[in-house]
C-alpha cells in the first residue's frame, strides 16, 4: 500500500530577522490571508523524497498571543505539525549561537507579595515524537550543512531540554525572577516569553504535533556584547536551519495524520462553480482505485494511455510542474514530465514525438498556463497537439491550472480551470488522482 508523502506543517514566530530566515528555507511562496485578517506566507519545501507545504506567520510577542495565533493557524491549515522557532536568552550550559529544542516549557505568572515571587505552576510538553526526532537530529551535525553563513571556529550545540516562558524579560542575574527561576527551575536552559500559550493550543488540538526551537541569541548580563556580535541574526539563522532539519527528516509514519470528514467535500473552482467531490482529503484510497480501474480497463479494452496525465508547461513554471509530477508520482499515477523520460528523448524528433504525446500519450493533459506559456514556441506546438486531442474527446482532456489571468486562444471563459493560489500543489495533485478515479 502507498503511503501518502506529503504533509502540512505551521512555524510561528515572533521577529522579522527569524521570519526571513524561516522564508529563506522555502520555495514558491505566496501571500494568504485568513478571513479574520491574519497575514500568512505559504510555500514548500522538498527534502528526502518529501514534500511539505508550509504557512509561517510573524506573531506578537506573548504567551497569549501565540495562543490564539497557534489556535488560529491549526484551524486554517489543519497541519500535521505546528513549530515556533525563534529566539531566546540563555540561562545556564549555552552559548550564544547554540541552538534548544524544547521538551517541556516551565510557564509561570509571577507577582510580587511581601518582596518575595509566588508562582502559579504550568508545564506544557512538547510531542513525545517530536522530542524523539530532535534528539536524533542534536547528535548529527548534518543540519549545519543548511545555515546560509559560513561557521565561526566554534560550531553551534544543539541541546534537548526544557526552557522556561516567562512575561517579562530578564536583564540580569541580580534581578529576582532570574533567581527564581534558578531555584525552582534549575533543568531550564533559555527564556523566552510565547512557549508556554503555544503549547497550551497544542495540547488543546492533540491531533497535531508540536515542537520549540530556539536559538540562542543573549546570555543574561552580557546583551551588550550580544548585539554588537550581531547575535539576533545568528541565532535566528540556526533555530531556523536545525527546525527545517528535523522536518527534512520526518518520515509522514512519524507524525499522526490528519483526520478528514466523512463527510462530501466542496471544492471551489476559479470559474466560480463547485465540484462535490467525496472524500477527496483520502490519497491513499484513492490511488489504490485508480490503479484497480486501469488494471480492468487494461484487461477489457485494447486502448490504454502510457501516462495518466501529461505535464505541459513554461521552463519558467518548472518549479510547480516539478512539485506536481513528484506528488502524483508518489501516489503511483503515470506522468509524462520530461525530467523523468530523458533517456526516451533523447535524439528524437522532438517537433513529432510531443506532438505524439500530447495528441495521443496521455488520459489528461496539465497545461500550466501563464504568460511565459504564452509566449514560448513549444508550449504553444504542445497546447496545439493537445486541443486537436480535445477537439475530437467526448470528454475533458485539457486540465487548465492558471498561474495568472493570461487569456488562451481556444480555451474557453466557461472552461473549469484551478488557479494557483488559491489551490496548492497538494489540493491540485490530490483532485487529479480524484479525476483519474472517476474516469479510469
Amino acid at each position: 500500500m502507498l503511503k501518502l508523502q506529503f504533509c502540512t506543517a505551521v512555524i510561528l514566530t515572533t521577529l522579522p530577522i527569524t521570519y526571513r530566515a524561516i522564508r529563506s528555507h522555502l520555495n514558491k511562496v505566496h501571500e494568504e490571508i485568513h478571513p479574520l485578517g491574519t497575514v500568512y506566507e505559504r510555500g514548500s519545501f522538498t527534502a528526502e523524497g518529501r514534500i511539505w507545504d508550509i504557512g509561517i506567520v510573524e506573531v506578537d510577542i506573548g504567551n497569549a498571543n501565540a495562543a490564539l495565533e497557534a489556535e488560529r493557524a491549526i484551524s486554517y491549515f489543519k497541519p500535521n505539525l505546528i513549530l515556533f522557532v525563534g529566539v531566546a536568552d540563555g540561562l545556564k550550559d549555552v552559548r550564544i549561537g547554540d541552538v534548544v529544542a524544547a521538551t517541556k516549557v516551565y510557564g509561570y505568572e509571577s507577582r510580587k507579595a511581601k518582596n518575595t515571587f509566588q508562582i502559579g505552576p504550568d508545564i506544557s510538553n512538547s510531542t513525545y515524537r517530536m522530542v524523539q526526532r530532535a534528539r536524533t537530529e542534536a547528535r548529527k551535525d548534518n543540519w549545519l550543512q543548511r545555515l546560509r553563513e559560513p561557521l565561526s571556529d566554534l560550531a553551534p550545540h544543539v541541546f534537548v531540554a526544557p526552557i522556561a516562558a516567562s512575561e517579562k524579560v530578564i536583564s540580569s542575574t541580580h534581578s529576582a525572577i532570574w533567581r527564581f527561576l534558578n531555584t525552582n527551575y534549575g533543568d531550564a536552559l533559555a527564556v523566552e516569553m510565547e512557549g508556554s500559550g503555544f503549547l497550551r493550543a497544542a495540547y488543546a488540538n492533540q491531533q497535531v504535533d508540536a515542537l520549540i526551537i530556539r536559538g540562542i541569541s543573549e546570555l543574561i548580563d552580557e546583551t551588550r556584547e550580544a548585539e554588537a556580535n550581531n547575535s539576533q541574526e545568528k541565532a535566528a539563522q540556526h533555530a531556523s536551519a536545525f527546525a527545517f532539519e528535523v522536518v527534512a527528516k520526518l518520515d509522514p509514519a512519524e507524525i499522526l495524520p490528519v483526520e478528514q470528514p466523512a463527510a462530501t467535500a466542496l471544492t471551489q473552482y476559479s470559474s466560480g462553480r463547485s465540484l462535490s467531490m467525496e472524500n477527496i482529503g483520502e490519497p491513499i484510497n484513492l490511488t489504490e482505485k485508480v490503479k484497480r480501474k486501469q488494471n480492468a480497463r487494461m484487461r477489457s479494452s485494447k486502448r490504454h494511455y502510457l501516462y495518466d496525465v501529461a505535464l505541459s508547461f513554461a521552463k519558467e513554471d518548472r518549479g510547480y510542474a516539478e512539485d506536481l509530477a513528484n506528488i502524483l508520482q508518489l501516489h503511483g499515477i503515470k506522468v509524462f514530465y520530461d525530467k523523468y523520460d530523458k533517456s526516451s528523448l533523447w535524439g528524437k524528433n522532438l517537433y513529432t514525438h510531443l506532438s505524439d504525446i500530447y495528441q495521443n500519450k496521455a488520459q489528461y493533459c496539465v497545461m500550466f498556463l501563464s504568460r511565459h506559456y504564452a509566449n514560448t514556441l513549444w508550449t504553444n506546438h504542445e497546447r496545439d497537439a493537445a486541443q486537436a486531442r480535445a477537439f475530437r474527446e467526448k470528454q475533458e482532456y485539457i486540465l487548465p491550472l492558471r498561474l495568472d489571468g493570461t487569456h488562451f486562444p481556444g480555451i474557453l471563459p466557461t472552461t473549469a480551470y484551478l488557479s494557483c493560489p488559491p489551490e496548492t500543489i497538494d489540493t491540485i495533485a490530490n483532485i487529479i488522482v480524484e479525476k483519474l478515479s472517476m474516469y479510469c
